[in-house]
Parts: C-alpha cells; structure tokens; sequence
C-alpha cells in the first residue's frame, strides 16, 4: 500500500482560492492583534507617583480607567485616594486604600516589583509627554470599541450601512 504525503491544496484548488480572494469572495481572517497600550510607560507614571515625583492631580486628566493595565490604573487610584485624605504616601496606605477599594490579588507584590524594578521619570515634561501618550492610547481603545460595536450591529442587522458609516464618523474624534 502506497502513503501519500499531502503537500497541501493542489494547484487547482489553490487556483480557485486566489481567483475567489481577487474577486473579494472569500478573505483570510484577519490576526488578533493587542489593543493600543504601553504598559511600560504606565509603570513608569506610577513609579513616578509612588517615588513623589508627581501627584495623581498634577497628570490631570489622567483617571484609573485611562490605563490599560487594570493593577497599574487600581495603583494610581489608591496612591491619589490616599494623598486626598492626607495620609503621607506609603505602601502600607496604598493596599489600605486598595483592599478598602475591594481590590483582591497580590497588590504588594505590584508594589514592589514597581518599586524596586520600573525607572521613575523626574522630568515633569516627560511625565507630562507619558500621560499624554496614555491618554491618546485610551482614545485608540475606546474608538476600537465603538467601531466594534457597529460592526456588529451591521452583521446582526440592526444597522443599515448609511446609519453604520454617519455613526462611525461621529464616533470619530
């Protein structure tokens, strides 16, 4: 008995598909890719607020939601929390702040590895140019969303593609 050892599609069948993918019938599935973040410069921010280089207040508009890293936006809350209330900033205060915040998991040892391994930025120009760059990254996720969810609403057809592109336009900003 003869084994064929299959090469893949035949030149036929690979035929077919190029001239079905030309005339836009059928298309590879697109790779999941990272939603927009930079998790290193969030670290860096709240090393920065953790060392006393910056106050949450000073990187106004910044807000825990704007960060990618759930941890590192829960951090930057509690540290903020805790400057509010007046209490000197310590990690003691930050897993008060957080377990009264209802934050679970291993937050000290967050707090340590930011501490003992992430460079804090002094310059307040270069905190500056981090806190932009996550909010410009928070944006990119929450114009993804909005698109995603008109893209759903057209494959569900709830949506007529007229209503889809005005409503993607607005969501534009």
């Amino acid at each position: 008995m003869n084994a064929r050892i299959s090469t893949g599609p035949s030149a036929t069948v690979r035929a077919i598909i190029a001239e079905l993918r030309a005339m836009s019938i059928i298309s590879e599935p697109r790779p999941d890719l990272p939603l927009p973040n930079d998790v290193d410069i969030e670290a860096e921010l709240v090393a920065a607020v953790l060392e006393g280089y910056a106050t949450p207040g000073e990187l106004a508009p910044l807000v825990e939601n704007h960060f990618y890293s759930r941890i590192l936006g829960e951090i930057f809350c509690a540290a903020d929390a805790v400057l509010a209330s007046g209490i000197p900033l310590s990690d003691e205060a930050i897993l008060d702040a957080l377990e009264a915040g209802g934050v679970v998991g291993d937050c000290a040892y967050e707090l340590q590895t930011l501490r003992l391994s992430t460079p804090a930025s002094t310059s307040q120009k270069i905190l500056r140019q981090q806190t932009e760059r996550i909010l410009e990254l928070w944006r990119q996720r929450q114009a993804i969303a909005q698109l995603d969810r008109i893209v759903w609403s057209i494959r569900c057809g709830e949506l007529a593609a007229d209503a889809a592109l005005k409503r993607a336009h607005r969501a534009s900003w």
